[in-house]
């Protein structure tokens, strides 16, 4: 999919004042940030927006239950089809793989604290120190 598809995709947001999706979704990924990055045709933005809430979006995009979460309390899905969250998501990730998009994360300075991780699902993948 083009940027220009993509784009116009992402302006069927209705940037709501009290955006739903947000709360909908299970982690609280800035779905009105990354949309509205991409309306004004920022997709490197838009990506590192996903990787810093969720540096496994790629993944997540594929197997999140949208239907029940961001697209499921979209408020245009009201009266009509919701924005398509989980599809923008995807499309911004492939974006970024094609143009060889990196997201750097800064991690603060270790407090030399140590912890243990139990379990290998994404919480555990996605720990950061």
């Amino acid at each position: 999919m083009d940027v220009e598809k993509i784009k116009k995709m992402a302006s069927e947001c209705l940037n709501c004042k009290n955006p739903l999706c947000r709360k909908g979704c299970p982690i609280s990924t800035n779905i009105p940030g990354f949309i509205q990055k991409i309306k004004d045709g920022n997709l490197e933005e838009a990506y590192y927006i996903l990787q810093q809430n969720n540096i496994m979006s790629e993944m997540c995009s594929n197997v999140c239950f949208f239907e029940e979460c961001c697209e499921g309390k979209c408020v245009k899905g009201i009266k009509g089809e919701s924005v398509k969250v989980s599809t923008l998501e995807k499309q911004v990730n492939l974006w970024a793989n094609k143009n060889n998009i990196e997201y750097k994360e800064v991690l603060p300075e270790s407090n030399n604290i140590k912890v243990a991780i139990i379990g290998s699902g994404p919480a555990g993948i996605s720990c950061r120190s």
